[in-house]
């Protein structure tokens, strides 16, 4: 007499979850459509086929793509105004766009091809006020060096446009040995200072045109690591690749394309391990030292003058002046002269660019301090020392700045300009003069 086994209720469970996934998988059953009850009516996502979806409002198509994703929804998900929207053709080189949806008025308002929002934690990138989102984007423009740029944006409700608040670099802070290619260490304000020394600005951004394909990083000692590169769509026509010695702070740069052949940099030992891994680089692409121009120093740095009047221009911006300041030999940022502030202040998103470089840390934040503000209000912050503050070529090392909120502006205070001497605002030339 033949037994049965009576399935338990776990495994039948388990064999309808299965039965599922696969009618969900070969389009069996219908997938659940996202949607948003906003006070404009409903927002959905819905998927006409497998290799099209289409975003609606009340059924009028405002979207349609291969991939489309709401991944921000303001104020929440129970009372949803302002969606933040993705969609993209597929693919790794074509095509993506990202989106701002605003329900808050009569009429939506569709704004399309916004600079991207950091991808993450919506509450890390996001900030939500009264009457607008803030959020932080990678940039569709290049710093002054290169370096990508991370932007503050400021999104506010039925404006129809999105205002960038300000603009700073995404440096690379990984240690030197953790770093793989020649873009980390072009991104690194601090470790590819001997070539910023040795190119100047132009040279530098030249090398790094030249390597924007580079090979992995080669360590021929400990401290002396070898780069290689071209350009893209260019290589064997535009190629280039650096020599640092992390040690000794020093750097040596070669490059060619159809202008000519360079080398930049002081003599090598014939028989060292930087010469020759420069000679096998040489060997391989056919070219000989004969045919190459040697550059010793591009920087075009020269000390300033003490004593020297000095004038540095001002920018008009929403109606106010603002000046270019380094912060820390790292960051150049557009602060509005305020004299009537106390301090320096300097934003969240600001404080933490400078944390991930290094240059500032934990035991530079001294105490916290209580503001008042115009309309009386008292406002508590925190306190923490700048070691540099950059203004033309006059620096003020040690002071003391204020940190603000994100949506706070970079202000250029007291504990700066008390210490900078006799200067002076030229409103008709907008320039700033400095005895």
């Amino acid at each position: 007499m033949s037994q049965f086994r009576i399935p338990s209720l776990l495994h039948v469970l388990s064999l309808w979850l299965t039965l599922l996934s696969q009618l969900v998988l070969f389009g069996k059953m219908p997938k659940p459509t996202p949607t948003f009850n906003t006070p404009l009516g409903v927002v959905a996502i819905q998927g006409a086929t497998d290799y099209e979806k289409t975003l609606t409002l009340n059924g009028h198509v405002l979207i349609r793509d291969y991939i489309i994703d709401v991944y921000g929804v303001f104020p929440s998900e129970k009372d949803p105004k302002i969606l933040f929207i993705h969609n993209a053709s597929g693919g790794n080189a074509c095509c993506w766009s990202d989106n701002i949806l605003d329900l808050t008025g009569n009429a939506p308002i569709l704004l399309k091809d916004i600079a991207p929002p950091l991808r993450g934690a919506v509450n890390k990138v996001f900030t939500l006020t009264p009457r607008a989102v803030i959020y932080q984007a990678n940039g569709k423009t290049n710093g002054p060096l290169g370096e990508p740029i991370l932007e503050l944006c400021q999104y506010t409700f039925g404006v129809g446009r999105v205002e960038t608040k300000r603009s700073v670099p995404q440096f690379n802070s990984l240690p030197m040995k953790e770093k793989r290619f020649a873009h980390e260490i072009f991104n690194d304000p601090i470790n590819r200072k001997p070539l910023l020394d040795l190119l100047g600005p132009k040279g530098f951004k030249d090398l790094r045109s030249h390597m924007e394909v580079s090979s992995g990083l080669i360590w021929l000692t400990e401290s002396l690591v070898w780069a290689t590169g071209c350009t893209s769509h260019s290589c064997t026509i535009s190629e280039g690749a650096f020599l640092l010695e992390t040690r000794a702070n020093k750097a040596w740069a070669i490059s060619f394309d159809s202008e000519g052949k360079r080398f930049f940099g002081s003599k090598l030992n014939p028989s060292s391990p930087g010469m020759r891994a420069i000679d096998d680089w040489l060997k391989v692409r056919h070219l000989f030292w004969g045919s190459f121009s040697f550059i010793r120093d591009q920087s075009g740095i020269s000390a300033p003058i003490k004593g020297a009047r000095h004038s540095v221009p001002l920018t008009l911006e929403g109606g106010v002046l603002t000046v270019q300041v380094t912060l820390n030999d790292t960051i150049l940022l557009d602060f509005i002269i305020d004299s009537g502030a106390s301090d320096v202040v300097v934003p969240a998103d600001v404080v933490l660019t400078l944390m991930r470089t290094g240059t500032l840390s934990p035991s530079d934040f001294i105490g916290s301090k209580t503001y008042r503000l115009a309309d009386g209000t008292l406002v508590p912050s925190k306190i923490f020392r700048l070691k540099r503050i950059k203004i033309g070529d006059r620096v003020i090392e040690n002071v003391t700045a204020t940190l603000t909120g994100v949506e706070g502006s970079l202000l250029l205070g007291q504990s700066f300009l008390s210490r900078l001497g006799k200067w002076s605002i030229d409103n008709a030339q907008r320039i700033i003069e400095i005895e």
